[in-house]
Formats: C-alpha cells, structure tokens, sequence
C-alpha cells in the first residue's frame, strides 16, 4: 500500500487551485473583487520581475493582444489572456505606469524589437487564445505556425540570433492526458510533465 500523502498545507495559508483573474486592469486600475468574484487582490510576493528588476536585468512580458485589452477591453476582438500574464497580479509593476508600460508590451512590439535590435535581455511571449494550441479555443499545429513564426523572427536577425535561446512550453501539456503515470506526491500532486524544447544559436551555423 502506497504510504500516506503530506498535504503540506498550513493553516491560515492560501492556495490557489484554480484560474483567478489578477487585481488589475490592464491600465493598472485595481478590480473589485465585488464586481468580479474570481479575482485575487494585487500581491506584493516576489516574482522573476522583481529578481530582474533589483538585478537591472532588461525584460518584457510581449502579451498577444495587450493593446486591445489597454484600449478596448470590452471588444469582441480582445483575445488577450489576462490570467496568463504573472505581472498583472503584481503590485509592484501594475502601480507604476513607467515599469507597466516597459515591461508589458503587446506581441507587435515583440517583432518590432527584433527588426531594430532592441529585444530586452528577457522576452516572455503568449500568444493570444485563438493561437495557443489550447483544445478548447484553437489547434496544437496552429501554435506551432505561432513558434515557428517567433523564431523565424529572431533567426532573421544574426547577431540577436547569435545569443539567443528560446525556451518553448505551452500549458498543461496541450490540455491533453499525459502518456505516463503521475505520482500524487502530496495534495497538489506533481502535475503533468510538460514538453520544453530549447532553440539555439549552433556553433556550426558560423563555419
């Protein structure tokens, strides 16, 4: 018999097991959690915006359709995914509009960047939901035209191509079984295994 599972759950703790929505707007405006129910106040714990920020290491997160939802977030045409986007939960970076508009740009900035030389040393990029490869709004080989297309950008520039690496996942493994057994190590579970492929300049590509 499988030996009893340590939930390691603290009292008085919080745990998020589902999506909830951040605590701002995408122009920073704080949401009410009167009007919004699934919505968890603005956080103050540290994220990898911080630890980049302290460091002065240059980052943006390129949101597909980040511009839409700044502009008209009530639009038909708003395909941006606000639960995806770890700094919209942040205090920090949501209440000052210098760090918000620096580091939370839409996906034309992403290319924008590359054609000019001008990428952050950090690139975050999530497409929007009709592209993501997720079952229930779009197709797994329509996110791969997205990756294709990204890193086609990238290779098109030589010296950024020269020292980048693209680290390409997509959510909960595609929305799709895992083909392996998933150990419940506690409560939470360890999750499905999630594919990751790295993309990266070849010494070769030089000779």
């Amino acid at each position: 018999m499988s030996p009893p599972i340590n939930a390691n759950c603290k009292a008085g703790h919080y745990y998020l097991l589902n999506n909830c929505n951040p605590g701002y707007d995408a122009n920073g405006n704080p949401i009410s959690l009167a009007t919004s129910p699934f919505t968890i106040p603005p956080t103050s714990v540290r994220s990898i915006g911080d630890a980049l920020l302290d460091k002065g290491v240059s980052f943006k997160y390129y949101g597909d359709g980040w511009n839409q939802d700044v502009t008209n977030p009530d639009s038909v045409l708003d395909t941006y995914c606000n639960i995806c986007n770890p700094f919209q939960y942040e205090r920090r970076i949501m209440t000052d509009a210098m760090l918000r508009t620096t580091h939370i740009q839409d996906l034309s900035n992403f290319y924008a960047d590359v054609k000019t030389g001008n990428l952050p040393a950090v690139s975050i990029i999530k497409p929007s939901w009709p592209t993501d490869g997720h079952p229930a709004s779009s197709k797994l080989d329509i996110f791969e035209g997205f990756a294709k297309k990204v890193i086609d950008a990238v290779q098109s520039s030589p010296e950024t191509w020269k020292g980048t690496a693209i680290f390409l996942t997509f959510d909960e493994g595609g929305g799709y079984w895992d083909s392996g057994y998933v150990q419940p190590l506690d409560f939470f579970g360890d999750g499905t295994r999630i594919p990751l492929i790295i993309v990266s300049h070849s010494p070769r590509e030089d000779t």
